[in-house]
């Protein structure tokens, strides 16, 4: 992985420590001197770096609601979104307006009404709860979504 990036002239930089193993969650990780790479045999292994990997944290890393990364992190060509693909959703964002997560039915709401470019921008918060209700800011308003009845409402 760190081949790819272009070893210590690429994303990365140099190695500044061994890797290293949890055994609890079976994750590997190395230090470079601009982020990470982490993973292991089942889910790959990935870069963690910079405002998405602090928001990951934030989350608990793969003990936390969003699990392991799935993929590299990437960027949307036309919109300029940041984007990175873990076991239960995604963090996505712009320096802009901030990185934020992108998950279960209200990710499936956002996707279906065309991402960042459809009717409800971009996110502006990360998830929330009140009783049956999640709910989540967007550039053009709020979606709540009831996991009662199953009903969306904006």
């Amino acid at each position: 992985v760190w081949r790819s990036f272009g070893f210590e002239s690429g994303k990365l930089g140099y190695p500044l420590s061994n890797v290293k193993y949890n055994a609890k969650t079976g994750i590997y990780w190395q230090q470079y001197e601009k982020g990470y790479i982490v993973g292991n045999d089942k889910y790959g292994y990935h870069e963690s770096v910079g405002i998405i990997r602090e928001v990951w944290r934030s989350f608990g890393f793969e003990s936390g609601k969003l699990g392991y990364p799935l993929s590299n992190i990437d960027t949307n060509p036309k919109t300029g979104i940041v984007y990175q693909k873990y076991e239960n959703g995604y963090i996505v964002g712009t320096d802009k307006l901030g990185y934020y997560e992108s998950t279960g039915k209200l990710r499936e709401y956002w996707r279906n009404s065309g991402f960042e470019s459809g009717k409800m921008g971009f996110p502006l918060s990360n998830e929330k709860s009140s009783g049956n209700i999640i709910y989540q800011k967007y550039q053009k308003g709020t979606l709540y979504y009831d996991t009662k009845t199953k009903k969306y409402s904006w």
